[in-house]
């Protein structure tokens, strides 16, 4: 095995296939000091690979849209208006990609061009699904879905659109008990 596909990287396998070999022939040997010896290695090794699968990924450069009074949730669908040129170009530059856009909300619905600072720092990874002109205006309806939630760890870029460097995050799972309640406030 030479590498895991996780978050589209390729993490390097800590035990290569000459490790594994070595160490059935060992095993095959009998040579049990030696074999207890390799066995914690690849014991270590094993846990090693666990927690690179389970640690958060990486950052990601996102093309991100700032919201006025309105937060996006992950598992959430949405259908919103568009409007601030900065923001199309975001819209447009996620669209040529995966379709993959960053949600922040902006701390002031007043201020145009929110700065890093004027931003909340938790935000919504989200799929776009929909996109539609709206007639006579210059405005875009569009319509995502909240994938996972991501820290907002700095702007790269402010220019055209912003594309902003996110941290996606590990949320834990929500308790059976509270699962209908959570989504009731969801939906509402």
């Amino acid at each position: 095995i030479q590498g895991i596909l996780f978050e589209k990287q390729i993490l390097p396998y800590v035990v290569s296939a000459n490790d594994t070999l070595f160490f059935f022939c060992l095993i095959l040997l009998k040579n049990h000091t030696v074999c207890i010896i390799m066995i914690v290695i690849f014991i270590f090794n094993l846990f090693g690979v666990i927690y690179l699968i389970t640690a958060s990924p990486i950052s990601l450069s996102m093309p991100t849209v700032a919201l006025r009074g309105l937060v996006v949730f992950p598992g959430m669908n949405i259908s919103f208006d568009v409007g601030r040129p900065k923001s199309i170009a975001a819209l447009k530059a996620a669209m040529t990609g995966d379709q993959e856009i960053f949600l922040v909300t902006q701390k002031d619905i007043r201020d145009d061009d929110p700065s890093y600072e004027q931003l909340y720092k938790v935000g919504t990874i989200a799929k776009v699904n929909h996109v539609l002109r709206i007639p006579n205006s210059e405005n875009i309806r569009i319509s995502v879905e909240g994938i996972r939630r991501a820290k907002l760890c700095s702007v790269l870029l402010k220019k055209d659109y912003l594309v902003c460097e996110v941290k996606p995050k590990n949320d834990s799972a929500i308790k059976t008990e509270k699962h209908d309640y959570s989504l009731a406030l969801v939906r509402h």
